[in-house]
């Protein structure tokens, strides 16, 4: 049986809240409603979600991985509609991933410049959500720092970041010397699966960009 993405929303603000009734506030329907809803989600998939007493609502050990599955699978489902309206209205939208310290805007405005029909977006992102938001179509395309969860993506090395240690001015005795240099590399990550003539041009305009004090990767 296909997996309803309306009873996985609420599914998913139940296992968020633990309280039906604050879960159904939120999701503006009733708390009968939203238990039947539950209740039947349960039936469809042959386990049980909660644990339910008259004193606490926990999730069970089958409620617990399919709360993970919910945060990957209803942003890719927001993320595939809003692409799909967009098509209809004659819109063009492209969203590209950074994180703090990477510069963009030369590809930015070289895509823009390329393509004037495309509405350019940016989102920032952080370690813990780096590959998140391209795996679940909030963003296109990312600028991501490695080390990085590789599965499902595609990653290309751009460039690399030189990263200075910071010593005391008067370093003690035995470890004199001069600064630590490390390369951090910087790759351009996109959804394995996700293929389209935007990716690929901003893949081209990024791999040609090398911001100041970065070495080719």
């Amino acid at each position: 049986m296909d997996l309803d993405l309306r009873k996985l929303r609420y599914f998913a603000e139940v296992a968020e809240q633990l309280h039906f009734r604050a879960a159904a506030e939120r999701l503006h329907i009733t708390q009968p409603v939203l238990s039947r809803q539950i209740s039947q989600l349960e039936r469809e998939l042959g386990v049980t979600l909660f644990a339910r007493s008259s004193r606490r609502v926990a999730l069970t050990p089958a409620g617990r991985p399919l709360q993970e599955e919910a945060r990957a699978l209803l942003p890719a489902a927001d993320a595939a509609r809003d692409r799909v309206r967009d098509a209809e209205r004659g819109e063009r939208a492209f969203c590209a991933g950074f994180m703090a310290g990477i510069t963009l805007t030369p590809v930015i405005s070289d895509l823009s410049a390329a393509h004037p029909g495309v509405t350019v977006d940016l989102r920032r992102s952080e370690w813990h959500d780096q590959a998140e938001q391209v795996l679940d179509g909030t963003v296109d395309v990312g600028h991501v720092r490695l080390p990085i969860t590789e599965r499902g993506l595609r990653l290309r090395r751009l460039y690399a970041e030189p990263r200075f240690a910071v010593l005391a001015r008067q370093p003690p005795p035995g470890r004199q010397g001069l600064p630590v240099i490390r390369a951090h590399p910087v790759c351009l990550a996109s959804d394995e699966t996700r293929h389209s003539p935007l990716i690929t041009a901003f893949t081209r305009l990024a791999q040609a960009f090398i911001p100041p004090g970065a070495v080719p990767a």
